[in-house]
């Protein structure tokens, strides 16, 4: 981190909790200026932990930044309140409006004799990068909540924050300052996966909640990281034919390969190629249709013959669903015939 944030000041919780995030955040930029500090949505987050630490912080833990928090209240400083002008590609301007506010704050503040002390530690732990660095975010977060699930603890935003940073580090943390969560990362994440039905959620409540479908996800994205991790399966994240080896290896593991390689391809069952086409019953069609595209063009292109002939097959077995384009009941007709059709 910039040695400069080392110059910022912490002040006393009681004179700024009841001032509104939107003028915290101008005096956080007009700090910034002075320090002369890069100015961007990463930095203004990481100085607005630092200086209101109990303003911008994950509930519970003053010492993790809530960076979510922090990109509303600029946005509403610009768009609402006129605080400020501009935006983050061609720097942001403070406002006449804007700096009577910093000089009423300056006049307001205090200076924190100690820090908060950090919330109480989450009980979780860290995964090794390599073991999760080729899942992506969705699969994660939704694991990450059947953890708080098992914990007993609520399922807000915050503690999905908390609990996908702490056992993901790299995937959820603040670009260029790793030791901080990225809750606006998250809250996307989550966004995304009630659009899909993954996870229930309504705006007047702060709970999120795992959908079945975002159950049996969880589960599997469990299993495959208690799959254990050596140097020669994954060698780097940034390196495209170890994510490719990757999806095969997770075909390898399933219960459908395992049957397939004990010459009982047709005892498979719909949901277990459901698992191998990376979706659930509930999965449109032409998503499996393109994950199994995508999975035979990978197995050719790492020349791995056996993987190639199981997925020929699972596209011959799911045939008459692939070409149907149905959902729904259409979906529940075509598991009754799945067995027949070899």
């Amino acid at each position: 981190m910039n040695e400069k944030f080392n110059k910022l000041i912490t002040y006393e919780a009681s004179s700024y909790d009841k001032l509104e995030a939107t003028k915290l955040v101008v005096f956080v930029i007009d700090t910034i200026e002075k320090l002369d500090i890069h100015l961007s949505l990463e930095s203004i987050a990481v100085a607005a932990i630092k200086l209101f630490p109990e303003k911008f912080c994950l509930e519970g833990h003053p010492e993790q930044l809530h960076s979510g928090r922090v990109y509303n209240a600029l946005n509403k400083s610009r768009d609402a309140n006129k605080l400020v002008v501009g935006k983050m590609s061609t720097g942001y301007q403070i406002t006449e409006m804007g700096k009577e506010t910093i000089t009423i704050l300056q006049d307001t503040l205090k200076v924190a004799f100690s820090l908060p002390k950090a919330g109480p530690p989450i009980n979780l732990k860290a995964y090794e990068e390599d073991a999760y660095i080729s899942h992506n975010n969705r699969g994660l977060i939704l694991y990450a909540m059947s953890v708080l699930k098992d914990i007993n603890m609520q399922p807000t935003l915050d503690n999905i924050t908390l609990s996908s940073f702490t056992m993901f580090p790299e995937k959820f943390c603040l670009v260029g300052y790793p030791e901080y969560a990225d809750s606006n990362k998250v809250a996307d994440t989550l966004s995304k996966l009630v659009m899909q039905k993954k996870i229930k959620h309504e705006k007047t409540n702060p709970f999120y909640f795992l959908s079945p479908v975002g159950e049996v996800l969880a589960e599997r994205v469990k299993d495959e990281l208690s799959q254990p991790i050596t140097p020669s399966t994954i060698k780097s994240p940034y390196k495209s034919i170890t994510i490719k080896e990757s999806h095969i290896k997770r075909i390898a593991q399933t219960k459908a390969y395992q049957k397939y390689l004990s010459n009982n391809f047709n005892d498979i069952t719909t949901d277990e190629i459901c698992i191998v086409l990376l979706g659930t019953t509930e999965t449109p069609p032409d998503v499996f249709k393109e994950n199994l595209k995508s999975l035979k063009f990978i197995a050719e292109e790492i020349k791995d013959s056996k993987a190639l002939d199981f997925l020929n097959k699972v596209e011959h077995k799911f045939r008459d669903f692939l070409m149907s384009g149905n959902t729904g009941s259409g979906l529940e007709e075509f598991k009754k015939k799945l067995i027949n059709v070899v």
